[in-house]
């Protein structure tokens, strides 16, 4: 029997990521064990619920993946829209640790920081909503991030010297690393 294929997202907020694997793996009849983890207890606890409503089999579980080690038994880390939250060195210990525990793949989403992204997010945000903190929060988070060679500098400070990063429209990377010695 095969084993299923473990599938780690971390600082996972609503659990998004992992409840939608759950249900693509569903629809597809595909072995998938999944599991979120976020330092606040209260999004660990607001995904747990989402998950049983939507009766999908993910566990969510606490954790700093700035300052503690990640569980090693998943094939694949996955992370989005966290890392521009970073200082450098933290998105190195963070990179660093994804390696170190995924036995196959690391996966990070996140947003690329350039002007016209940074125009984007500012017109956008505006004629989205009224909100004053999401006018301040969408361009900040924009600013915070990293460009394309600044994410491929980080990974390979973190020792992902074969990491391959794709734009996404709009204005996202994909960063992907695959572990050597995979089969």
């Amino acid at each position: 029997m095969t084993r299923p294929v473990r599938v780690l997202d971390i600082a996972t907020g609503a659990g998004d990521i992992p409840i939608s694997l759950w249900r693509m793996a569903r629809r597809h009849n595909m072995a998938i064990e999944l599991a979120g983890c976020d330092l606040s207890p209260r999004a660990v606890e607001f995904a747990t619920r989402r998950a049983e409503a939507a009766g999908a089999e993910v566990r969510f579980f606490e954790r700093d993946v700035i300052a503690a080690e990640l569980p090693e038994d998943y094939d694949a880390i996955v992370c989005s829209l966290f890392l521009h939250h970073l200082a450098d060195e933290e998105a190195v210990r963070m990179l660093a640790r994804m390696a170190r525990s995924s036995r196959r793949l690391v996966v990070v989403n996140d947003l690329e920081r350039s002007t016209p992204a940074l125009l984007l997010a500012y017109a956008a945000t505006r004629m989205a909503t009224r909100s004053a903190i999401v006018h301040v929060d969408g361009p900040l988070s924009v600013r915070a991030a990293f460009t394309v060679a600044e994410a491929a500098a980080i990974a390979r400070a973190a020792g992902l010297d074969a990491v391959r990063i794709q734009r996404r429209w709009p204005f996202r990377f994909v960063l992907n690393w695959w572990r050597d010695d995979r089969s």
